[in-house]
């Protein structure tokens, strides 16, 4: 039988949910004996975590938490769109059970979390530059180079350790508060050098803000599989969502999904086999 997926509101804050949805987290939501949990949701990483024109979640993440729901009669997910920053904080303060933004592992948080031990996701990043930028094809010629970075994500972390290998040819990396349309801005006019992304979210970007950037032509910065994270000991939910992915896996639908919203399979499935 077909569950009902509970969708969180675009404009809601992580405080308002903390009073109102999450009051249930992990607890039946009914005398079926169902479970509630409350995954939070990006909600602006287009094509695969982010909030729809009506203000409705949607992306590959949301397409993929829906279809692992519907193999898993015992949970119905409650997912909660909010910023990249305050994801990992819910999951910390027990306010949310499941973390999801394409995210990769790294040790600190292999640490500290649980973590899914199927990739649904598999993340090429690559250098953004603007259309008549023919300088720069590598992560060597981002050096003395401003690039944008953020905190607390894959791609931000290997920069920081390419300077720390390579004082001789660090790279200014610039953390700030930026818009999307900044970005492309500062990029198209000189201001910045680079930025990095997947190739569907730079696709995203030329569609949204005029086709001024580029990925460089050199070799992908990095390329990882992404994983949802969840609270430490709660063995039980990560199996469930272990084993409702692999069947997606198996049964093509992660391929058909990544296909038919990112535009290619970045599922990850023939290298997981």
């Amino acid at each position: 039988m077909k569950k009902r997926i509970v969708k969180g509101m675009a404009l809601i804050t992580v405080g308002v949910l903390a009073a109102a949805s999450f009051a249930g987290c992990g607890k039946k939501t009914s005398d079926s004996g169902v479970k509630k949990v409350v995954v939070g949701m990006g909600n602006a990483w287009a094509p695969c975590d982010y909030i729809d024109a009506d203000g409705n979640p949607a992306g590959y993440e949301y397409e993929v938490l829906k279809a692992v729901d519907e193999l898993l009669p015992e949970y119905e997910f409650d997912i909660q769109p909010m910023d990249f920053g305050n994801i990992l904080v819910a999951l910390d303060t027990g306010k949310i059970e499941v973390a999801s933004h394409t995210f990769t592992l790294n040790e600190e948080r292999k640490a500290k979390y649980d973590y899914t031990e199927e990739s649904h996701y598999q993340n090429k990043v690559v250098i953004v530059v603007s259309k008549d930028n023919n300088d720069i094809h590598g992560i060597e010629d981002l050096a003395g180079k401003k690039v944008f970075a953020a905190t607390g994500e894959a791609t931000g972390e290997l920069l920081e350790q390419w300077n720390k290998d390579n004082p001789d040819k660090k790279i200014d990396l610039k953390y700030e508060a930026f818009t999307m349309e900044q970005v492309v801005a500062e990029i198209s006019s000189g201001t910045m050098d680079a930025w990095y992304c997947n190739p569907s979210f730079l696709d995203d970007l030329n569609k949204n803000y005029g086709d001024k950037l580029k990925a460089a032509d050199g070799d992908p910065l990095l390329v990882t599989d992404s994983i949802f994270y969840l609270k430490k000991g709660d063995t039980e939910l990560k199996e469930a969502i272990d084993g409702a992915i692999k069947t997606l896996k198996e049964n093509g639908t992660l391929t058909k999904l990544s296909n038919d919203i990112i535009g290619y399979d970045a599922s990850g499935t023939d290298s997981a086999k």
